[in-house]
């Protein structure tokens, strides 16, 4: 008797690890996942892994203590974060600092034996020529970054302090600083640092302004209370009376209301 004995002729044909590669939309990460072998095709080796991030032009940031890691042993059907670019890290902007007070604080002032103060406010900001009146940093460079395809990310460029030029300023040689042109007063408004030649008051000389001095001139909408006194290195004008005070100006004196008890000191003329 003969016995016939059968053999698979269909011997399954071994499939090697397949190794798939996930790159993230921004190209800042990339992924593995490996799908297993079968039917006992080659598990993936470490020469495998680096031809198939290679072959997706993956090239920056890739672990490679990982890569070594996964090669002894393999991590199937799971998604492993192998490469991480860098982002961008943004400019600074340019800043500015006032050198001068921008709000005044006119409240009478207490004094150190206990009397209160309602002359001297400090309600004129005087600078001088060529004086400092703001300190202006640039704009600093950011970092570059890059994705794990090797491209790089251009980093944002910090803006430039704002524009603060106003009246009777300027900047100096390297735009680091504003300096005043003149001898004035110096103040802050709708953005732009002005240095004025006239200190105005548009009502009168009181325990509401205190005493005024001023490197420019004065003009002075309303009176000078009794007890107060307005000095200025240019001209002085009151369109009020003057009453019990005193005025001192280093040019002229124009009085457009009467002279009550009142000490004048000019080396201009008195109108």
């Amino acid at each position: 008797m003969i016995h016939v004995v059968k053999t698979n002729v269909n011997t399954p044909t071994p499939v090697d690890a397949i190794i798939n590669t996930l790159l993230s939309k921004d190209k800042l990460r990339a992924s593995i996942n490996i799908n297993p072998p079968k039917d006992g095709g080659k598990a993936p080796d470490l020469q495998a892994i680096k031809s198939a991030l290679k072959s997706k032009n993956i090239n920056f940031g890739i672990n490679e203590k990982l890569l070594e890691e996964i090669s002894d042993t393999p991590l199937y059907n799971t998604n492993i974060v192998i490469a991480k670019g860098s982002k961008p890290i943004s400019g600074k902007d340019g800043e500015y600092e006032l050198l001068f007070n921008v709000e005044r604080d006119l409240k009478p002032k207490v004094k150190e034996d206990g009397t209160v103060d309602f002359y001297n406010l400090g309600i004129v900001e005087n600078v001088e020529k060529g004086q400092q009146l703001c300190t202006i940093t640039p704009p600093l460079d950011g970092k570059d970054g890059m994705t794990v395809t090797g491209d790089p990310i251009p980093f944002k460029p910090g803006k430039s302090a704002p524009y603060l030029l106003g009246k009777n300023t300027k900047y100096n040689e390297d735009n680091t600083a504003i300096l005043s042109t003149i001898d004035g007063q110096v103040s802050f408004s709708t953005g732009k640092i002005n240095v004025n030649e006239v200190f105005t008051v548009s009502g009168d000389v009181s325990s509401n302004t205190g005493n005024i001095k001023a490197l420019g001139s004065v003009t002075i909408y309303g009176a000078v209370q009794p007890g107060f006194t307005v000095e200025a290195k240019g001209n002085i004008e009151v369109n009020g009376n003057v009453t019990s005070a005193t005025l001192k100006a280093g040019g002229d004196i124009v009085l457009r209301g009467g002279l009550i008890a009142s000490n004048i000191y000019c080396e201009g003329d008195i109108a």
